[in-house]
């Protein structure tokens, strides 16, 4: 058996589940893992074609959870980043990651400035929230 993992500087994951495929840094030598990329999987021709973003109706439930607790702490001005990051029941350096993941995707914008950002969940955003279950 030939193992290359412990070798290699890079280590990706790639995870399909019902068209949605997720590619994930397990391992990265010398530099910081980056965050996971969605994609959507759709047939075309005799293969198929991956497009970025996922579908917003599958969110993982702790992306799901972030993404909820900014709905719920929001008064409509936006949230502090800091204060989003206290309230959501993720690790710091996660939260990032989320927060990077829900602007991606359309459901979490900045209403304040780039020097004090604050949050607010999009119309897109808001309706997730409502709809969705935890998966």
């Amino acid at each position: 058996m030939v193992r290359l993992g412990a070798a290699a500087d890079d280590v990706w994951q790639l995870e399909s589940k019902l068209g949605d495929v997720t590619l994930r840094c397990t391992k990265r030598k010398s530099h910081p893992e980056p965050r996971d990329a969605f994609f959507t999987a759709t047939p075309a021709a005799n293969s198929i074609v991956l497009t970025e973003g996922g579908p917003t109706d599958r969110l993982p439930g702790a992306l799901l959870e972030t993404l909820r607790t900014l709905v719920g702490i929001d008064a409509g001005n936006g949230v502090p980043t800091g204060q989003w990051q206290l309230s959501s029941d993720v690790a710091e350096r996660t939260f990032y990651r989320y927060r990077s993941d829900l602007v991606r995707l359309g459901l979490v914008h900045n209403v304040g400035s780039e020097k004090r950002p604050r949050y607010q969940a999009t119309e897109q955003g808001t309706a997730t929230t409502a709809k969705e279950v935890p998966r």
